[in-house]
């Protein structure tokens, strides 16, 4: 019997979501800031990301999953040296895990307009 609506519409929706054979998903994500500088100049940055899945691996689970393994990685190594919850936004972190990502084909554009 189902008995949350959550699961009940997992149920549902899940076959009609499911990749068939051949099928492949793609990401596509934008951010845009607007910058305005001490001088009083302003601009505008574009950072895009976009994959395409290939037919061992979808685009969602190469972009979450590496990301996540390459920092386990790195803290089992002990190459992070904080602890607890962190906030990936320090070049310790988050440089080699760029990194990794081109090397996977996984690349962050940058671009200013």
């Amino acid at each position: 019997k189902k008995n949350n609506y959550f699961l009940s519409i997992c149920e549902e929706l899940m076959p009609k979501l499911a990749l068939l054979d051949g099928d492949k998903d793609m990401i596509f994500l934008q951010n845009i800031f607007q910058i305005e500088w001490k001088d009083g100049s302003t601009e505008q940055r574009f950072l895009t990301l976009f994959k395409i899945g290939d037919k061992d691996r979808t685009a969602m689970s190469q972009c979450v999953a590496t990301p996540s393994a390459v920092a386990a990685q790195m803290i089992l190594d002990g190459k992070v040296k904080a602890r607890g919850n962190v906030i990936p936004n320090s070049k310790e972190i988050y440089g080699p895990i760029l990194e990794k990502l081109q090397e996977v084909g996984i690349k962050i554009v940058e671009e200013s307009a």
